[in-house]
């Protein structure tokens, strides 16, 4: 542990270094107490972040594997978003291409052989659960979608990140975000970071259509979001000013212009980005324990909560201000496939703000209307901070309680991880932003906020008592009693908690 210990102080200072990359410090002084003019920024600016990480990287225990394998099992098929964990080869594609590079570094660096299996999307639950029950240590990693995953942590199926020995869940290449807010009792089992892409790929965003936003004289929504003054208000404000019967004939459907286009997922995708969820963790700080003790409540008769629904319920049900996708028959959206309807819609400037998620993005590439990328609005500007909430499909790593060894996973995870930060991240940005037609330099700045705010509702990962989804329907049906929805289902839903609780005591 002093060795980790060691580790830990490395990790922190080169956390410090990232930090005071940005800012200029005191000067230090020379051996005769005189100061030499050169400040702690101007030392880092001798160093790329390449050459941080690769100061980090050398802090790390130089272990030889002798050609073990480390094998990955990782969800496929899901239609969308980047799976990728490893590359045949090289391509010419800039992401598989970076993968590829990452990943013989590693093994280089290790004497390892990384080795990545595709298993569907709707099975590597099971196949976790079978192999784990069986002892079998075919997979030293899995990847999991996250609202599939949880079954296996439940079951302690899966090792507690925070045993992981050399997984430094502070660094920067790692999101802390799911950390504190999927970890229960103390304890987490998934990461999600640069390593693996598909949780950037998952996460919501609002791309907004700058023709319209021309068009209709509408204020500049970068520098609303860059001044803490992008809210719902605002968003509402600006939807009702384009919306328009564009055929004149009564009615608003499709082909009309809407301020807010959407699919049923922009309902708790906005309450979370309001800061309102579904359930909420409760600490109990009177606790003698060093650890407060860990409750899950449910949210829904608060005050805020009941303002947010309000508001949410109706931008999608009056004055047409919003189109659900989802509602074909309501809108008489006509039949084709998913991508189709979007970019006709974008294309057709049909909608000034477009609820999705940063995947959208590529079935945008050929679309000609220019538009640009911002977060899902706060609820007010009292709302410290924008919340980017992360789809409860994405996937993410875990690593099983029978693998061969933890020390070694956690080791690989950790370089690769590190490794990612630089140049994988970049060809991300790169590749992401090159979707748009027209590229702007605010975009690139939108997307370091939404990366850096970004939350892992509770609500759609566990969706206790099936609350959740009765709050999706609820709206739909334009229902504002939420008092005889959550009478109907608290009691179940709080048996539910109860037993997700109980099930990590004993098994997490």
């Amino acid at each position: 542990m002093k060795y980790m210990n060691n580790i830990k102080l490395i990790s922190s200072l080169l956390i410090i270094a990232f930090i005071a990359s940005l800012f200029a410090c005191s000067a230090p002084e020379s051996a005769d107490g005189e100061t030499d003019g050169t400040t702690v920024a101007d030392m880092q600016e001798s160093k790329s972040n390449t050459e941080l990480i690769a100061d980090y990287l050398s802090s790390l225990p130089d272990e030889n594997y002798d050609g073990a394998e480390v094998n990955f099992l990782v969800a496929s098929e899901t239609l969308w978003g980047h799976e990728m964990i490893d590359a045949e080869e090289i391509s010419g594609e800039p992401i598989n291409d970076e993968i590829y590079a990452r990943n013989r570094r590693v093994e280089e660096r290790y004497s390892v052989v990384l080795n990545s299996t595709q298993e569907h999307f709707t099975s590597i639950a099971n196949k976790i659960s079978t192999l784990v029950q069986a002892s079998d240590d075919a997979f030293d990693v899995y990847l999991p979608r996250l609202n599939a995953g949880i079954g296996a942590a439940q079951s302690g199926y899966l090792l507690d990140g925070s045993k992981l020995e050399y997984i430094n869940a502070e660094m920067p290449w790692w999101d802390s975000n799911i950390i504190k807010d999927l970890s229960i009792g103390g304890k987490y089992f998934f990461l999600t970071g640069d390593i693996h892409l598909y949780a950037n790929d998952a996460t919501h965003i609002i791309l907004f259509n700058k023709n319209n936003l021309n068009d209709y004289n509408l204020e500049d929504v970068y520098g609303l979001t860059e001044n803490g003054r992008w809210t719902f208000a605002k968003m509402e404000e600006m939807s009702r000013a384009v919306v328009t019967d564009i055929d004149g004939d009564g009615k608003y459907l499709w082909g009309d212009r809407f301020g807010i286009q959407c699919a049923n997922y922009a309902i708790p995708a906005l309450l979370s980005a309001a800061d309102s969820p579904v359930y909420v963790k409760k600490y109990d700080d009177s606790s003698d324990s060093s650890d407060s003790i860990e409750t899950i409540e449910i949210n829904i008769n608060s005050d805020r909560f009941n303002k947010v629904y309000t508001f949410i319920n109706r931008t999608m049900n009056e004055d047409n201000i919003t189109l659900n996708m989802e509602d074909s028959a309501k809108f008489n959206i006509p039949s084709g496939s998913f991508s189709h309807e979007w970019i006709e819609a974008m294309q057709g400037n049909q909608c000034l703000f477009m609820i999705g998620v940063l995947d959208y993005m590529d079935m945008f590439y050929e679309v000609e209307s220019d538009f640009g990328i911002i977060p899902i609005p706060k609820y007010d500007e009292n709302q410290t901070d924008y919340i980017a909430p992360v789809m409860a499909d994405a996937i993410a790593v875990c690593v099983p309680v029978c693998t061969k060894s933890a020390d070694m996973v956690s080791l690989v995870l950790e370089a690769m991880a590190a490794e990612s930060s630089d140049s994988l991240k970049n060809a991300y940005y790169e590749i992401t932003l090159q979707r748009k037609r027209s590229r702007d330099t605010e975009s690139a700045a939108m997307l370091d906020i939404i990366f850096a705010s970004r939350s892992y509702p509770l609500d759609r990962i566990y969706n206790w008592g099936g609350l959740s989804d009765d709050i999706i329907a609820a709206v739909k049906k334009n229902n504002s009693d939420l008092g005889s929805l959550l009478a109907k289902k608290e009691q179940r839903a709080y048996t539910d908690i109860d037993n997700t609780l109980e099930k990590y005591a004993q098994n997490g």
